[in-house]
Formats: structure tokens, sequence, C-alpha cells
């Protein structure tokens, strides 16, 4: 068999529920084990089809109880490996100062047992497998285990070293001017937009529910694909982040961003088909909400300019506005579809408002 080349082996730590503690376990304790994490490594050959694994734990306590008794904390576990999707269950937790003791069945039926130790320093998380400590129904082994599972070749690696997934203070959410937690955005227009956690761009709902980009994220940081298109790659510099194309050839799709010292987004530009868009704000002071935008989109038969001042009515709490006035003036210039006549037109709009709904995890 091949060797496989992980790229991508994610675990996702939530608590779902209030924790109880008993058994001398802390608030604390329980904390550490919310949140995302994530270990990424780039392949060893580039001419290796890439090998993708998903790990998905959710991990949350209902009720902690002493060692060896009472219920324990049960959660899921899912295994992505390119050939199967199916997985198991954490079938017991214990958790213990910075650690977490689990017992896991994975996709072959085999249960084994896992140490997770939170490292504060550097808000790392090591995962370390344990022993086999049940075997998998005789059916199940038969299926599994000569393929890709198995007592001698494991679904996940002996040991991951995982990072903090957090919000990124350049993520997607950031750069659409969107502050906290958001999961959702509802405009009054139709327009919809949701989120994960961390501030990725999951799905994108436009022209009255008829045009829908859906994200998927190979890496969380670094690569997505938009409707099975892609990939594109995220690259962070001081004050920058650039979502482009791996085929340099095409440009389609790829998205910049350029934020100030506050991290307020303060130019973005996209590459549409047969032209391309340009966004830039200005605020007042330190005010986290644009007090104008000027959008520019350069077309094949001309440059068509909006420039928008707003007023806002009414902000929530993480500095999010939900009513504003906007003043919308239209220049336009360029030549006609036969490209004979030049014009050059300006058009102001009576003041309108906008509103929106936010929603938060």
């Amino acid at each position: 068999m091949k060797s496989i080349q992980i790229i991508l082996a994610v675990i996702l730590v939530s608590t779902l529920g209030a924790c109880s503690a008993k058994g001398g376990q802390s608030t604390q304790t329980n904390e550490i084990f919310k949140g995302i994490w994530f270990n990424s490594q780039e392949p060893l050959d580039e001419n290796i089809d890439p090998y993708f694994m998903f790990i998905n734990i959710d991990l949350y306590a209902k009720t902690i109880e002493e060692q060896g008794g009472g219920e324990m904390t049960h959660g899921g576990f899912y295994v992505n490996n390119g050939f199967f999707e199916q997985g198991g269950d954490i079938t017991s937790a214990q958790l213990e100062e910075n650690k977490a003791y689990i017992e896991y069945i994975d996709p072959a039926g085999l249960t084994y047992s896992a140490t997770l130790t939170y490292i504060p320093e550097t808000r790392q998380l090591k995962f370390e497998d344990g022993d086999i400590v049940k075997k998998g129904g005789e059916e199940e082994e038969m299926i599994l285990s000569g393929n890709l599972y198995g007592e001698d070749h494991r679904a996940i690696p002996s040991e991951l070293i995982l990072e903090a997934l957090l919000p990124h203070p350049r993520s997607a959410r950031k750069g659409l001017g969107i502050y906290g937690n958001v999961s959702k955005v509802t405009e009054d227009n139709g327009n919809v937009i949701e989120f994960d956690k961390i501030g990725n761009i999951l799905k994108e709902i436009s022209d009255n529910g008829e045009y829908t980009e859906t994200y998927e994220y190979v890496v969380p940081y670094k690569k997505y694909m938009i409707n099975g298109s892609g990939p594109y790659n995220i690259i962070y510099s001081d004050h920058e982040r650039k979502d482009l194309r791996e085929n340099k050839d095409d440009t389609e799709g790829a998205v910049e961003y350029y934020f100030d010292d506050q991290d307020r987004i303060i130019k973005y530009t996209k590459d549409v088909w047969m032209s391309s868009q340009e966004k830039t704000f200005t605020y007042k002071g330190k005010q986290k909400l644009p007090d104008s935008m000027k959008a520019i989109v350069y077309g094949e038969y001309g440059t068509y300019t909006t420039t928008e001042i707003y007023e806002y009515q009414e902000i929530d709490k993480q500095g999010n506005w939900l009513r504003r006035k906007v003043t919308r003036t239209k220049e336009n210039s360029g030549t006609d579809e036969n490209y004979e006549n030049d014009y050059t037109e300006t058009l102001t709009d009576p003041p309108y408002i906008e509103t929106r709904i936010i929603e938060y995890f």
C-alpha cells in the first residue's frame, strides 16, 4: 500500500452544554477543551495525489463523575479518508486539569484510548493515541481491515501537535467589515452570507437567491474551493490578505483585502468575469464602521464608480450596524457596445435606508 501523505488533520473540541463539575473538576479545566484545533502538513512530493483526513471530535460534558463511576462524557468522532465516510463514537472521557482521557471507536470498529493534553504556554493541544482497548465486530474487520483500516494501520497518526484555530485578525469576515463571532448576515435585499467560527466564509447567496457560492476549506487558514473551483491559496502579509487561485493564469474570483493599523478594512478588490471590482473605505477617527465607501468596476466598455455616504441609525453591542441611511452617487464613463460613442453620466439617488439581520454563534 502506498504511503499516505497527511495534508490535514483537524480536531474540533467544543463543549456544547453547561458542564457540571464533579470529582474535583473546575470550570477552568472544562474551558480548556473549548475551541478548534488543527494540524497541517504539506505533501512531501507535489506529484503525489493528496490524501485528506479530517478528524472532528465533539467533546461535551453533561456530567463529569469520579474515576470509574457514573455517567461519562459522550461525543462524536468522524474520519474522512477520501474513500469512506465513516466514524465512531467517543465512548468515555475523563477531564483532569489540563488533560482529557478518552476512548473512541475508529472506523474499523476498534476502540482506542487517547490523551489530549493542553499546553498553556503555546496554546497547543497534544493528541496521543493509546492502546487498543477493544476490537470491532468480525464483519467490520473483514470489510475494512483489508483497505485502509485495521490494527496495523491506524486511521489517524499516533501523535499530533495541534494549534489553536482562532478567528484570524485578517479573516474574510473582518475583510467585509463585520466584527465579533458572527455566523450569518441577512440583508434586506435578500443577500445572505454565512461564516464559520473562525471567520471563514461558508456560503454567499445573492441576486434574490439565484446565485450561490459555497466554500469548502482544504486547510482552514490556507486553502479553499468555491463551488468546486480553485483551489484558492490564502497569503497573509503585514496589513494584507490575498486569496489567489493556484492556477496563476486564471484570476477569476481572486480577492485582496487591505487593512489599517486597527485591522479595519480600507480596500477590497475582486476579479470577476470580464471585469474587476475595487472598493475603498474611509473612517472618522477610531470608528469601527466606515463613513464612506467608493466602489469602482472596471468593465469591458468603461468604468463605473459608486460613492456611498453612511449615517448609522442602529448599531448592535458588537459594533455591527443593523440600520443605516445611505446617500449614493453613480459616475459612469466609457463607450457603447459598438465602441463608437463615448459617454459620461452622473446620478445621485435619493437617500434610502438599509437594514440587515445579524446572527451570532
